[in-house]
């Protein structure tokens, strides 16, 4: 620790109260995103899905009015069967 403070010109105290702010910062970041994954999550242990296909016709729809020429790739993918969680 003293060769670090010495590098960097800071006290010892300094050093220690810097590298506790740093851990506090990533534990509440890490527990914000856990918080979110959990958030997520939820609608999947409720068992709402969406078909992909009805995700694809609706995407294809936009598509469609912007990229006319792009909407015959998607309309070609009709042997998806997979399922998304909301």
């Amino acid at each position: 620790m003293g060769s670090i403070s010495i590098e960097v010109a800071a006290s010892k105290g300094w050093v220690i109260n810097q590298t506790l702010s740093e851990y506090i910062d990533r534990q509440q970041l890490e527990q914000e995103r856990w918080k979110q994954t959990l958030e997520a999550m939820e609608p999947v242990a409720q068992g709402k899905i969406v078909d992909v296909i009805d995700d694809l016709k609706y995407l294809g729809k936009f598509i469609e009015v912007c990229h006319p020429s792009a909407t015959a790739k998607i309309a070609g993918e009709q042997n998806l069967s997979a399922k998304r969680y909301i």
